[in-house]
């Protein structure tokens, strides 16, 4: 879970089976009511998200998406590192690291 400009975000997946539910949620009301947020995203696989500054990084089994959009849209962010597993984000002095 990460806040983001006044709006909560929470990512999940959730094997069962049933098969695989996850997904991407923001709220803007204080979890009263929740939003799917994956518009440009093409896997499901959620792992990590973080905030640096205005923009927010979603780790995925198939690398990192970001969005400068509050999560209304996301886009792949993987230049020179290719499509790989990241299981953690983290901001520090205005950089990501992934691991």
């Amino acid at each position: 879970m990460t806040v983001h400009d006044s709006s909560v975000f929470v990512i999940g997946t959730v094997f069962s089976r049933a098969g695989i539910i996850s997904g991407v949620l923001r709220s803007t009301d204080d979890g009263e009511t929740w939003s799917d947020m994956t518009t440009g995203i093409r896997q499901t696989y959620f792992n990590d998200i973080e905030s640096i500054g205005t923009v927010l990084f979603l780790g995925t089994y198939w690398g990192i998406y970001r969005s400068t959009d509050n999560g209304e849209s996301w886009n792949e962010a993987n230049t020179g590192i290719g499509r790989v597993f990241i299981d953690a984000l983290t901001g520090s002095a205005g950089a990501l690291i992934a691991g």
